[in-house]
């Protein structure tokens, strides 16, 4: 069973340093999924340019080549190409639904998936960092118990129960610790 949270630990860390990388990468290179170009019409790639020869009336300089499916390449970049590439992020993107109602299997499914598996990875470094901060703190209040003057019966039960409670807390961080 260690093994297994051990492995859940690392793939949610593993999530959790992967999660910015795709909004990082639209943001870098200006892409927006939601305003990616999906037009898929009329590439009118070889027509009506350069007709005859001879003819002097419809001079085209230059006639692109159409691949067959409606889109038009123009410098090598055939249009939707980015939007190819990014695949299920543009049904993410349009439909705040997709990811409630995608079948794990689809390649929304894997996108709410990783968004789940991210979002559990950053609640459980939340709830470490916070128990980490109340174990220093539980530490530092045992120390402080024990440097009190224990002179008398009053100060030696005051310095006990400070002890005991530091103790307590102690171990109650350090669980809370482990479970995160």
């Amino acid at each position: 069973m260690k093994i297994l949270a051990n492995s859940a630990k690392l793939l949610g860390l593993v999530a959790l340093t992967l999660g910015p990388v795709p909004v990082l990468l639209m943001s870098v290179t200006g892409l927006d999924a939601a305003q990616a170009d999906s037009s898929k019409g009329n590439g009118n790639g070889n027509g009506n340019g350069n007709g005859n020869k001879n003819n002097d009336k419809d001079k085209s300089k230059k006639a692109y080549k159409n691949n067959g499916n409606g889109n038009v390449k123009v410098n090598g970049k055939v249009k939707g190409d980015i939007a190819s590439e990014l695949k299920g992020m543009n049904a993410v993107r349009a439909n705040p639904n997709a990811l409630i109602n995608a079948n794990p299997d689809s390649e929304v499914g894997r996108i709410a998936a990783y968004r789940d598996a991210a979002l559990i990875t950053q609640q459980a470094a939340t709830s470490a960092e916070t128990a980490l901060a109340d174990l220093v703190a539980a530490r530092q209040s045992l120390a402080i118990a024990e440097a009190m003057p224990a002179l008398t019966a009053e100060e030696i039960v005051a310095r006990d129960a400070a002890i005991a409670a530091a103790s307590s807390a102690i171990i109650e961080a350090t669980t809370a610790l482990v479970a995160a």
